[in-house]
């Protein structure tokens, strides 16, 4: 059945698309993918926009700078499948390697809203801190090291990456949880795909500030130059022009 629905929603998605003058979506990659099924040239592509909260030297000086926080952040709807796979794999295969390979504690922060079951059940095992339906999530970034994305499914851009990126949070994320983004591992963000990698890669940032500061000035570049409302507006003016 779900076969049978995928073939009916592109071909639907195929009608669709010819009734319009333009088509926007929100990455590269998407591009690609409807090319490659409808052949349309009405293709462009408009990324998800976000508005800079802060200057980022002003949260980085609260946050990546300070060598004994060892916060880790998760900011997300917390009923959205991937994002509650995530976390239980997150949970179960990440945090035992942290543990070993560095004895100094740390604190993995998740935050959103309509929290599954199992994500509250870990929660009262200790594994995490469970913060459901805040009024603000600046407070959390402003406290946080490091934001994660373990992501595994989905599709889109991920806007909790975004999001880090303009609080001037650096990011530790899988490569499906950073796809569309034009960000780059060990540029604008540190990428590991397996438990060990994933783990590797939040351990050296807890200890390494300078990397983070590194990760923190291209993130901040990459979303003022692509992801900035100043930058939606203009290529919504172009697009209508």
């Amino acid at each position: 059945m779900e076969l049978l629905e995928s073939i009916k929603l592109r071909r639907s998605e195929a009608q669709a698309l010819r009734q319009f003058d333009s088509v926007l979506v929100c990455s590269e990659l998407e591009r690609e993918l409807i090319f490659k099924r409808t052949r349309t040239n009405k293709l462009s592509v408009f990324p998800n926009g976000i508005r800079i909260p802060n200057p980022a030297g002003q949260i980085e000086s609260s946050s990546g700078t300070d060598q004994a926080r060892r916060v880790i952040l998760f900011v997300g709807s917390l009923d959205f499948y991937p994002n509650v796979e995530g976390l239980l794999w997150m949970a179960r295969g990440v945090l035992p390697l942290l543990r070993q390979s560095d004895p100094r504690p740390f604190r993995l922060v998740v935050v959103g809203r309509n929290p599954d079951e199992r994500l509250i059940a870990l929660a009262r095992e200790g594994l995490f801190e469970l913060h459901a339906e805040v009024p603000e999530v600046a407070p959390y970034y402003a406290s946080a090291s490091i934001v994660v994305a373990p992501i595994h499914a989905g599709s889109g851009t991920r806007i909790k990456i975004l999001e880090a990126f303009a609080f001037g949070v650096p990011v530790v994320s899988t490569t499906i949880g950073a796809e569309g983004l034009s960000a780059e591992n060990g540029i604008h963000l540190a990428i590991g795909d397996t438990p060990a990698a994933f783990a590797r890669q939040i351990d050296t940032l807890l200890g390494d500030p300078a990397q983070r500061r590194h990760l923190n000035r291209n993130a901040s570049q990459l979303i003022e130059k692509n992801f900035s409302l100043d930058a939606i507006c203009q290529k919504i003016t172009a697009l209508v022009e």
